[in-house]
């Protein structure tokens, strides 16, 4: 499929603007993933690329081409929706086969005596069960081919919410935060089965969600989105390094960063940090417990003490009654009450102006 670009696309709903001239441009066969809170706009976007919305002004193109007065089923896509939207009267195998049965077989082949009655389209039949089952076997659902989605796990009705989409090899792949309603280790498992079928078709996906950790770990880009507008389009390793400003910063990550002021450092801190400098902010695990070389001391006092496995997090309060998340080793010795000071390394902390920007050191 080629590229798409989305060019000054504006939506409202009544007096409330969703979408505020918003340009995008998404590159063939990548994973690009919309991350913003509820409300941002990014379901609205996914929608207008589906063509279930028109939007009030502004163009979708592909191959420089506009699509705004496509239909849907002629954009040639499949979406994946949060509720699974299986028919709970049909089995696996017809769910999956339906949207092949659709777009091959007229209203009248489809009818039972017609099936019964027609070689023809029988073999076509055929052909359509032995493609939804490849796709089955290739999600490891083909031993519930017979099975009615009420006697499936949550996990297994993504699978085949997938596999219905898979079957007709669509160009485009749009998921509506298909995870939501699953457990954390169900999401684990689906994130990997959906990151390797990405892989394995090598087509574009566009992931709709407000989980950090999936957009992170599943993408090769990431939309960071908030109203209606598009705040940072990096790769993930850069939206966690060198977000441009605050907002970007302190919605990746997880804990969430520290934003300082640097009224909370030494004097001779404030006098290294660059000239347009009012914040400082800190990761929870670059806080160091012991000094080093060239480090910014900050006195704290321990709030609490959340143990996680291998590490604690540790809530405390600077001087400046600053709240602060701390990632430690789990050896750390770390007592609610404790006052300890804690380490700053100016190379690793992020600085940002009045207007929460950030500036380079």
């Amino acid at each position: 499929m080629p590229h798409i670009d989305i060019r000054g696309i504006t939506k409202r709903y009544g007096d409330a603007t969703i979408l505020d001239g918003l340009d995008l441009h998404i590159r063939d066969g990548e994973f690009l993933t919309l991350l913003g809170a509820s409300g941002c706009g990014k379901s609205t976007l996914l929608r207008l690329l589906a063509g279930l919305e028109l939007p009030e002004s502004g163009d979708i193109r592909r191959n420089r081409q506009s699509i705004l007065a496509q239909t849907p089923s002629e954009r040639d896509c499949a979406m994946v929706f949060q509720s699974y939207a299986l028919y709970p009267h049909m089995t696996v195998g017809a769910n999956i086969c339906t949207p092949l049965l659709m777009r091959q077989l007229s209203f009248w082949q489809r009818l039972p005596l017609v099936r019964h009655a027609s070689p023809a389209v029988r073999r076509a039949r055929a052909e359509i069960e032995q493609s939804g089952r490849k796709v089955a076997q290739a999600l490891g659902i083909d031993h519930l081919w017979e099975r009615k989605p009420s006697q499936l796990s949550g996990g297994q009705r993504q699978r085949v919410a997938l596999a219905r989409a898979m079957v007709r090899k669509p160009s485009l792949f749009l998921f509506d935060e298909p995870l939501s309603n699953l457990d954390a280790n169900l999401r684990q498992s689906l994130r990997g089965d959906i990151r390797a079928l990405h892989r394995q078709l090598g087509v574009t996906f566009v992931y709709v969600t407000h989980d950090q950790h999936e957009a992170m770990s599943m993408s090769d880009r990431v939309a960071v989105m908030k109203n209606g507008q598009i705040l940072q389009l990096d790769t993930p390793e850069a939206l966690f390094q060198r977000p441009v400003s605050k907002e970007v910063a302190s919605f990746v990550g997880s804990p969430q960063i520290n934003i300082l002021s640097l009224q909370s450092l030494p004097e001779d801190a404030g006098q290294a940090a660059p000239a347009a400098a009012v914040e400082v902010g800190v990761r929870p695990h670059q806080f160091l417990w012991q000094a080093a070389s060239n480090t910014w001391p900050v006195k704290v006092r321990v709030q609490s003490v959340e143990y996680a496995g291998s590490e604690k997090i540790v809530a405390a309060r600077t001087a400046n009654q600053e709240h602060i998340t701390v990632m430690a080793d789990a050896t750390q010795p770390a007592r609610e009450g404790d006052a300890p000071t804690l380490y700053i390394h100016p190379a690793q902390a992020m600085f940002f102006d009045a207007q929460g920007r950030r500036v380079e050191a």
